[in-house]
């Protein structure tokens, strides 16, 4: 006789098996057609259009949202990819609102309410410790411009810009291994990174220094060249490191000079020749382009319209409590927790006939019968006992 252990299993595997059977054919008659973002493939905004889309206006609210969901979540609404450090706890509670920012300042207060950094490097935004969000951007860059120094021959090994993708489970020594084989390098110093398993992880396109950078940055480490470039040898990652950008000047040398020393007190730079030549990380340089170009400048937040609201039809009868909640969750884009207190409810047999209905409406309609009431925050509806906190 098989084991009571065994038994709960099987009976777990065909309740789930029964789910599956039951939400096949589950509809629900939309008066307003809600189209969700396919999860897999994000079509990635990179250059002009992704420093566009940092400076609109969003609204964040997550109540008590797991870290790497939250990210996860909002880098696929907005198309920016964001990559979080494997030192940084993925799984952390943040409870985290804000009305109307623009995403580049709400990815800034969150980390600074994280105690942690915010960087860039490429297409990609990096979150982790500040000592090395500080860096890493600019290190990767001085990467760029060294592989431009090597032989033509040597520069042809380096492909162009490829997607950075890897399934769940991948070891970084893997993953720099991979990237070492297609530029052509052989790798010294592997030792340096200790076993690890990584979440699936998928970004827009980067170069060799781009992607190497990102994937050791979570030890502390980067790379330097040798042999002409034919190989690389891992190195810790420095305290601090400077880049020289030139910039086109716009204006009065006095008033833009003024202006960068009152908002960037710390950045290194001189006017030349109708040039500001700064010395100093990507992130400020990239700041004073903004400035000369007037795109730094707080742009106002779209006005508010007036939609009206969407409008849902559903019926089924007999159908289970669990799928018919995770059917409704599936199509207004969210995900469905069930508090501990009502999982056993998930099987039990509704009846609902609802036309025209506000979302609000045909929730209560489906939870207030059985006594229960929900609480929806931006990716997550969560059923709970009626009343609860």
């Amino acid at each position: 006789m098989p084991g009571r252990e065994e038994v709960t299993t099987a009976s777990r595997a065909n309740l789930a098996k029964r789910w599956l059977m039951l939400l096949a054919p589950l509809h629900l008659a939309l008066s307003a057609q809600v189209h969700l973002a396919e999860a897999a493939d994000p079509d990635w905004r990179t250059g002009a259009e992704l420093e566009r889309q940092l400076d609109s206006f969003v609204g964040v609210q997550w109540g008590a949202n797991p870290l790497r969901s939250a990210l996860t979540n909002l880098a696929r609404s907005q198309r920016v990819a964001i990559f979080l450090d494997r030192r940084v706890d993925p799984d952390q509670a943040v409870d985290f609102a804000v009305e109307s920012e623009s995403l580049r300042r709400i990815l800034q207060q969150l980390a600074e309410k994280l105690g942690l950094g915010v960087g860039r490097v490429g297409p990609v935004v990096y979150v982790g410790p500040s000592p090395t969000a500080t860096v890493l951007g600019t290190v990767a860059a001085l990467k760029e411009e060294q592989d431009q120094r090597f032989p033509a021959a040597v520069r042809r090994q380096r492909h162009g810009p490829q997607p950075l993708r890897w399934p769940e489970l991948t070891t970084p020594r893997e993953l720099v291994q991979r990237l070492a084989a297609d530029a052509g390098v052989q790798v010294e110093g592997l030792e340096q990174i200790p076993h690890d398993l990584w979440p699936e992880v998928d970004l827009p396109p980067l170069n060799f220094a781009q992607a190497m950078s990102l994937v050791l940055a979570g030890f502390g480490l980067t790379f330097e060249c040798v042999a002409e470039g034919a190989a690389i040898r891992l190195t810790a990652l420095p305290d601090a490191a400077s880049i020289t950008r030139r910039i086109p000047l716009r204006g009065s040398p006095a008033v833009v000079g003024a202006e960068i020393r009152r908002r960037f007190p710390a950045a290194r730079f001189t006017i030349e020749g109708g040039q500001i030549v700064v010395d100093s990380t990507v992130e400020v340089a990239a700041d004073i382009r903004r400035l000369l170009d007037g795109s730094s400048a707080r742009p106002r937040p779209p006005a508010a319209t007036v939609q009206a609201e969407k409008r849902y039809t559903l019926r089924v009868q007999d159908k289970p409590f669990g799928a018919v909640v995770a059917a409704v969750a599936k199509e207004v884009g969210l995900e469905v927790r069930f508090d501990p207190r009502v999982e056993d409810l998930q099987d039990k047999l509704v009846w609902l006939d609802v036309q025209d209905a506000t979302l609000d409406q045909l929730l209560q309609a489906l939870l207030k019968p059985a006594g229960l009431g929900y609480q929806i925050d931006q990716q997550t509806l969560e059923i709970r006992p009626g009343g609860s906190p």
